[in-house]
């Protein structure tokens, strides 16, 4: 068995560690996580109305999911959960409020309010 040599970018069990001064490192960043929801304020729409719109997030590690977690979209729009759009044909007039909640690969969430 060949002798690992200490120092040099190696820890005491010899696997690789970063550089005393490089960026590596620093402490690693907090997870965290934020959404914005590209979206008005609240929603009115009218029947036929054609509505497209994606909940951003930022931080965190991906991948992201989404969820609605309080209130309701109009009816004929739905959430896509793996990104983010929200999308369809409303079919109802009114105005609706929501709040979606995005989560990390993590665990960690965020919310954006619609209302």
């Amino acid at each position: 068995m060949e002798a690992i040599e200490r120092g040099a970018g190696r820890d005491l069990a010899g696997a690789l560690a970063p550089v005393a001064g490089s960026p590596f490192a620093a402490a690693p960043l907090t997870n965290s996580l934020a959404a914005r929801a590209n979206l008005p304020s609240s929603i009115t729409v009218d029947p036929g109305d054609n509505v497209v719109a994606r909940v951003g997030v930022y931080g965190g590690r991906p991948p992201y999911s989404w969820a609605i977690a309080s209130g309701a979209l109009p009816p004929g729009l739905a959430l896509n959960a793996t990104t983010g759009v929200v999308s369809g044909i409303a079919n109802v007039a009114g105005t609706y409020s929501f709040t979606v909640t995005s989560t990390d690969s993590l665990g960690a969430t965020a919310s954006a309010a619609k209302s």
